[in-house]
């Protein structure tokens, strides 16, 4: 009743449209802030009831994408700290430009 005459009328007026609202998506959603949070797999996996943590990995927590920006921008830091060394240590080394 709760989603019928209040959640799916809110989403709808502010233009949520097109996907079916159910109480998975709440458990999606909680899975998805514990991980954005940094609460740990035990943590969430007992808070999900989950029977075992593969679970909560595979099938609920949905890649975060600041996570996914930071771990691009760590990798990229440590390949041109890389290059700016390289290229310090033996500055007549020709330079290769992207």
């Amino acid at each position: 009743m709760i989603l019928k005459r209040h959640i799916r009328p809110a989403l709808k007026r502010i233009g949520v449209q097109g996907k079916r609202i159910g109480w998975h998506s709440f458990r999606h959603g909680l899975a998805t802030m514990l991980r954005q949070h940094g609460i740990d797999l035990m943590t969430a996996q007992e808070l999900l009831r989950h029977a075992n943590s593969r679970i909560t990995l595979e099938s609920y927590q949905q890649s975060v994408a600041a996570e996914k920006r930071d771990a691009q921008n760590k990798v990229m830091g440590v390949l041109l700290a890389a290059n700016n060394a390289t290229q310090q240590s033996n500055p007549s080394a020709p330079t290769k430009s992207a």
